[in-house]
């Protein structure tokens, strides 16, 4: 976090709450929230990494409004009882061992090599 702006960070903050307090009000398992452009164009900030906080408590999110993906998401978490990650990959870089995903904010931290961790920060 030590590279994200202190805006966007606080931002996270507000975000997750009414997430998190929506979700237990209403008992809900799997949401699908609208994200690009919204977001940053309503709010100046994305909601990918509350996405990936709720992933990482088994609740799962899904962005760009995918209930379908959320449903899937879900019934991953039930079939193994860890977090799952959907993203779209659309580039594969084998000289660079690399995988470009879109959607790619939404993955639980747990997810991370433990050797490498996660990172945070925004996309322009």
């Amino acid at each position: 976090l030590d590279k994200t702006n202190p805006t966007n960070k606080n931002d996270f903050v507000k975000l997750y709450k009414v997430y998190k307090d929506y979700i237990e009000k209403n008992n809900i398992k799997a949401i699908a929230s609208r994200c690009w452009p919204d977001f940053f164009t309503d709010y100046g900030t994305p909601v990918c990494s509350v996405l990936g906080m709720l992933n990482d408590q088994n609740i799962a999110a899904a962005c760009e409004t995918d209930a379908y993906g959320a449903l899937s998401m879900y019934l991953g978490q039930q079939f193994t009882e860890t977090p799952t990650y959907l993203g779209d990959p659309v580039s594969i870089n084998e000289e660079e061992n690399t995988i470009t995903f879109w959607h790619c904010g939404t993955s639980a931290c747990s997810l991370a090599r433990l050797d490498t961790g996660a990172l945070t920060g925004v996309h322009p």
